[in-house]
């Protein structure tokens, strides 16, 4: 079972899209084009005050906090994705697909029209992931070539939860390449005949089964969905700025959160919601955009709410 790709997409630079999950699964088994509409105009009904701007600095530095910009972007997925968890009984593995199915469905995440698709997102519950990774590193390190530095980063580091992100370089015509990395650079580099997106191809999610012990199955597939649609990480010192599920394996946090908050919705619909420029924007533009986006539904929510009988 290989990585879902674009049927259009002409790959360069060497982009293995099966790469990363073909090792998973591998080791698993052994040891266990988005529209080019115009930025939606802010909604007339919203009022900016300064409380809504101030909303909007809290805001912003959540999303900075938590997601790291690659190629000057944040990454997201354009082709439909679909999840794949491994490790667990079929039935809670099912519940789990189902619910990032249904994430995705109400925070506008590409989805497959089919019920039956291809796994570019995979969640896996393994013993011990810091001797799954060992194996992996050890045995099959080819397959994290592709990533980016900060993802491969994030994947080798110790820790009972790792997530990463392949990501690719790719123009409106389907033009890949991969993202730039100190340790690879490609001997033909894609030529784009438009402006590029940094996008997200597929995604790997790691648990240690027992830090996923007690928790639900809404629990643990929002933390997985949350991470693989935004790429999103808890901040390596402090507290998130705001109540989000990624606070879900921090002890300090109590209780932990239920399921997504407000705050990780909003962040992955105004993420995936950016059209035009602001979609080709630089991050400093986008966080700047999903702060606004996510202070005005905010807004919104509490104007219904102040509205009622």
């Amino acid at each position: 079972m290989g990585w879902q790709r674009s049927s259009r997409a002409r790959t360069t630079g060497g982009v293995r899209a099966c790469g990363v999950l073909a090792a998973c699964l591998l080791a698993a088994h052994a040891h266990a084009g988005q529209s080019n509409a115009p930025e939606p105009a802010q909604d007339p009904s919203i009022v900016v005050t300064g409380k809504t701007r101030a909303a909007e600095k809290v805001i912003e530095t959540f999303v900075t906090q938590v997601m790291d910009a690659q190629e000057g972007q944040y990454a997201r997925f354009v082709d439909p994705v679909c999840p794949e968890v491994i490790g667990l009984s079929p039935q809670v593995a099912q519940a789990m697909q189902a619910r990032i199915r249904e994430v995705a469905a109400e925070t506008a995440v590409p989805r497959p029209k089919k019920a039956k698709c291809q796994a570019n997102i995979l969640v896996m519950f393994v013993a011990d992931a810091d001797t799954f990774m060992k194996y992996m590193r050890g045995r099959y390190r080819m397959f994290f070539s592709d990533l980016g530095d900060g993802d491969r980063a994030t994947a080798f580091q110790p820790g009972s939860i790792r997530a990463w992100r392949q990501l690719v370089l790719r123009d409106d015509v389907g033009a890949m390449g991969l993202v730039k990395s100190a340790r690879s650079a490609p001997e033909n580099p894609p030529v784009y005949e438009t402006p590029t997106r940094t996008v997200a191809v597929n995604a790997v999610v790691i648990m240690d089964k027992r830090s996923a012990s007690g928790k639900s199955v809404r629990q643990l597939a929002d933390y997985a969905a949350f991470r693989a649609f935004t790429g999103a990480r808890p901040p390596a010192n402090g507290k998130v700025a705001l109540d989000s599920i990624l606070s879900l394996f921090d002890p300090q946090v109590t209780p932990s959160p239920a399921a997504l908050t407000a705050s990780d919705r909003g962040l992955i619909a105004s993420l995936y919601t950016m059209r035009g420029n602001m979609a080709e924007g630089d991050a400093g533009q986008q966080a700047a955009s999903i702060a606004r986006r996510m202070a005005a539904a905010k807004a919104r929510a509490e104007a219904e709410i102040a509205a009622r009988p």
